[in-house]
């Protein structure tokens, strides 16, 4: 089998918190203990701590913070 390397595609994103979640409603809704996201294949709940990202196509979708911070890097 060959290997291979995931391409760096910037996204933008935001760890979600209670502090912070008024400000990311335009992505969905508030929910007990965090958010219902909109996503492509419909909605989905964002715990607090988890990350709401931006994808390149201007989708939206949380990802564990467990997750996200294996695999992304802040750039600014």
């Amino acid at each position: 089998m060959k290997s291979y390397i995931k391409k760096p595609l910037p996204v933008q994103a935001q760890k979600l918190t209670p502090e912070n979640r008024d400000e990311l409603l335009e992505h969905g809704q508030a929910s007990h203990g965090g958010m219902l996201i909109t996503t492509p294949h419909g909605t989905t709940f964002c715990p607090f701590g988890d990350y709401i990202v931006k994808g390149t196509a201007g989708e939206t979708y949380p990802v564990s913070a467990k997750t996200f911070e294996a695999i992304y890097d802040q750039v600014d």
